[in-house]
């Protein structure tokens, strides 16, 4: 889904290698050859028993130099564990990772916590997070145990937002954080107690950038109830660099369409389209935006995310 770059680092697995010779597992987890989306090879944190702790810790993915924004998406799944099930697991970017079990404590950075289980004031079945410097954020989520692997997206933008979707619906938007800039390792942690769940991550992705540029701002359409008649529009804006013109691609379920795009004063492209003929009920469908910025060197930037379209239709008459 995503491109290379001069000060990017990439990181990609969908598990069916075995375990990726850049990142370590740590625990009870570990990378088995079933399990995982449509059958396939899969990073299970944690499985189904009492008293377990897993983590998976990714290494450095541009040595010591500072993150100024990232791109993470990954398929996640919470479920199997019966009708009272725990804990839930946690997404960690922070500069002192151990290279150790944990699951929702990691380094003092970012920490997105997917809660399942109250253990005492925190909204659980819920959404949390925390970075340095903040107070706790957090949301509830009552469809965490969905019991199928679900999409999820974590963004931080250059000018220090973050944007933060699970099961293609919008959790945390534009939260601003003292997180750019800094030097880190991306990694993920469950556990399970007297109550327990499968914990499991599949299709891991993650691309940084170590100087700020043009991003992809805010895009459409988001969630699990888009209409077939939908179209596509994503905003780029323009940081310290600027969209360079006629780079921009937009493909769509990995198909290039021509889209309109349109220049404001304000410093942002609008990229537009209106597909052919309409979605089909309850179909997931992925969009691809590339484009090239105005960087020495330039660079180029590639952002994909997913929606569904709704299975309820209405025809009028």
């Amino acid at each position: 889904m995503f491109g290379l770059r001069a000060t990017a680092g990439t990181f990609f697995d969908d598990f069916n290698s075995g375990p990726p010779p850049n990142a370590s597992t740590f625990g009870s987890a570990k990378v088995d050859a079933a399990g995982g989306f449509n059958g396939s090879g899969v990073l299970k944190l944690t499985v189904a028993r009492a008293d377990q702790i897993g983590s998976f810790v990714v290494d450095p993915l541009d040595g010591t130099k500072r993150v100024s924004s990232f791109l993470a998406t990954f398929k996640a799944y919470i479920g199997g564990g019966g009708g009272t099930s725990a804990d839930g697991f946690a997404f960690h970017f922070a500069p002192n990772i151990p290279d150790a079990p944990f699951s929702e404590i990691a380094g003092s950075g970012l920490t997105l916590i997917f809660d399942t289980f109250q253990n005492g004031t925190e909204i659980a079945p819920g959404i949390s997070m925390q970075f340095p410097k903040s107070p706790r954020l957090e949301v509830p989520a009552p469809n965490l145990r969905s019991g199928h692997f679900v999409d999820a997206l974590v963004k931080l933008d250059p000018d220090g937002t973050l944007d933060v979707f699970y099961d293609n619906e919008p959790i945390f938007s534009n939260v601003r954080t003292t997180l750019t800039n800094r030097a880190g390792r991306f990694a993920f942690g469950a556990r399970t107690g007297m109550f327990f769940d499968n914990h499991f991550i599949d299709d891991l992705r993650i691309v940084t950038q170590t100087s700020p540029g043009a991003f992809v701002d805010t895009f459409a359409p988001i969630g699990n109830e888009a209409s077939p008649l939908a179209s596509i529009d994503v905003v780029v804006r323009d940081f310290k660099t600027k969209v360079k013109p006629g780079s921009l691609q937009l493909t769509v379920d990995h198909v290039p369409v021509k889209a309109e795009v349109t220049n404001t004063p304000d410093g942002t492209t609008l990229v537009h389209y209106e597909p052919t003929q309409a979605f089909e009920a309850a179909t997931r469908h992925e969009v691809t935006l590339q484009f090239v910025d105005t960087g020495k060197p330039a660079i180029t930037n590639d952002f994909s995310y997913a929606f569904r379209v709704t299975s309820q239709i209405t025809i009028s008459k």
